[in-house]
């Protein structure tokens, strides 16, 4: 059996042949509604302002609902930052959909990121 190592130009080629390719395809999953997409709102804020861009998505959409964000009482001051990112997971896992990207506003991107290092094989 024979190896040849690619050198240079050769493999800048093959990297951008091969990154097109992965693209379309990523793409194409995306085109064809087969990625869900997770969005979380930013502090202060709820699901509801996702409602205009979930009307112009095809895709599945899970909008992630912080804890006690429609009462009208202080109990969010009692919650912790793991809570935020259980509360996140747990939704995700309730959906059961296997590939997902997630978009995050303002502080919700911090949860966000946390919740992407449960989820390495889902992301996309």
């Amino acid at each position: 059996m024979r190896s040849t190592l690619i050198r240079g130009s050769r493999m800048r080629l093959f990297e951008k042949r091969y990154y097109r390719v992965t693209k379309k395809k990523q793409a194409a999953d995306i085109m064809n509604n087969t990625i869900g997409m997770v969005f979380i709102h930013g502090a202060g804020l709820n699901s509801s302002i996702w409602n205009d861009l979930k009307e112009k998505i095809q895709n599945p959409v899970l909008t992630i609902e912080f804890p006690n964000r429609k009462l009208e009482s202080n109990l969010n001051a009692k919650l912790t930052f793991d809570e935020y990112v259980v509360r996140s997971t747990t939704e995700i896992r309730n959906w059961q959909k296997d590939k997902f990207i997630i978009v995050a506003h303002s502080i919700g991107a911090l949860v966000g990121l946390k919740v992407a290092e449960q989820f390495k094989n889902e992301l996309k």
